[in-house]
């Protein structure tokens, strides 16, 4: 297993982790034609706003993706609530723990109640977080499918409180 690391962006970061975040859109939305300009907006709020945090992850000192903590939920009302706004793992490499084990820090380093959320098709994304909660919360999460104005997929809700 990889040693895997997870680190705070710095403001001076701010385009290497919009490139990555391309890298990470291109390949959801891969065949589709995709203005990344509103993401790049909103990434800009990661450095403003006290509520996000984004979050380098690094393999073997390897850059392997990023993430993105906020306290914006559609479902979780009790506080502190946390969700992550992306979460990505380069293709290279997934199934290597890297994924599972920055997740599982950022639980540790961010304690409240989660909304973790999977855009409807994401097979992938939903079979990772399954068994990652099944792990870290020991079974005890709740899940949701909503098809609604609020989100159109799959949300997980735990607490690690």
């Amino acid at each position: 297993m990889k040693n895997t690391t997870i680190r705070p962006v710095k403001p001076e970061e701010h385009q290497q982790i919009k490139d990555i975040c391309a890298e990470y859109l291109y390949e959801l939305y891969s065949g589709r034609r995709l203005d990344i300009t509103p993401m790049y907006t909103l990434m800009d709020r990661y450095f403003i706003e006290e509520d996000r945090f984004p979050y380098f992850i690094y393999c073997d000192e390897e850059l392997a993706g990023f993430a993105l903590v906020n306290a914006h939920c559609v479902i979780e009302t009790r506080t502190p609530r946390l969700a992550f706004g992306e979460f990505y793992i380069r293709p290279a490499l997934r199934r290597t723990g890297a994924g599972t084990s920055a997740a599982m820090q950022l639980f540790d380093l961010h304690r409240g109640y989660w909304e973790i959320r999977e855009l409807a098709g994401n097979d992938t994304g939903t079979a990772f977080w399954r068994r990652l909660l099944t792990e870290y919360a020991d079974g005890n999460f709740t899940e949701i499918e909503l098809n609604d104005e609020r989100w159109k997929g799959w949300v997980q809700l735990f607490t690690n409180v």
